[in-house]
Parts: C-alpha cells; sequence; structure tokens
C-alpha cells in the first residue's frame, strides 16, 4: 500500500504503514506510538512489520474490533511476530519502551499508549 503524499514519519517507519486497511487509507498516528515504537525497533535492531495501525470507526466495527479500540484513537498497532524473541521478551522489552497494552496472540503482538497497564494473552 502506498499513499500518494508517504511521509516518513521515523527513520524506520512511514506513514502509509499506518493507514487504514480501508478502502479511503485514512490515517493517524499518535505521535507517542511513533516514539515508543522506534524505541521498541531500535532496541530489538530488526524489522517490525505493522499488520494493522490505524482504524476508522467503521472499518474497525467491520472487523469485529473492540468498540473502544486503541487503534480508532491511532495509539496501537498490531505486528507480527519477530522470530527469535519469545512472548515473555517481547511483552518486558514493550513495557520497558513505553506501550501500555500489549497483547499476545498466535501470529502477532498487540501494542498500544493507554495511559493505563493491560496485558493480555489469546489462549485459542
Amino acid at each position: 500500500m502506498k499513499l500518494i503524499n508517504d511521509i516518513q514519519l521515523t527513520e524506520n517507519f512511514m506513514l502509509s504503514e499506518f493507514a487504514c486497511r480501508d478502502p479511503n487509507k485514512s490515517v493517524y498516528v499518535d505521535f507517542k506510538l511513533l516514539t515508543n515504537l522506534q524505541k521498541l525497533r531500535d532496541f530489538l535492531g530488526v524489522p517490525i512489520y505493522i499488520n494493522s495501525g490505524y482504524r476508522t470507526d467503521a472499518y474497525n466495527k467491520q472487523i469485529g474490533g473492540a468498540p473502544t479500540s486503541q487503534h480508532t484513537f491511532g495509539k496501537a498497532v498490531d505486528i507480527k511476530k519477530i522470530p527469535g524473541v519469545s512472548d515473555k521478551q517481547f511483552v518486558l522489552i514493550a513495557s520497558l519502551c513505553g506501550f501500555g497494552g500489549i497483547g499476545v496472540y498466535e501470529t502477532y503482538y498487540h501494542i498500544d499508549v493507554r495511559s493505563e497497564r493491560a496485558r493480555w494473552w489469546d489462549e485459542s
């Protein structure tokens, strides 16, 4: 996906990576999310691939997202799991990089910059 006016937001992340997956490609990204995501990338020293960034309310509802999803505020991303990094290691590292919400799923992680601490593991 390439936005017409794609912009380099940090050393390793482009605006297009955060765009909603709906046809309009709407995008909003919280500055703290960008800062923490770049910290995480720098700490790990490997690329981070974003599966889902910003979501419009309509798109979030369409895909079955939580009604108050942090994605709809531009404060969350889902990223592919990182080879060689265990789930426990990832949760610790993401916590140290300032993420408030961290969810562990089979093939990806959810990370967000909510103000309170939240952790969950999908057991399905």
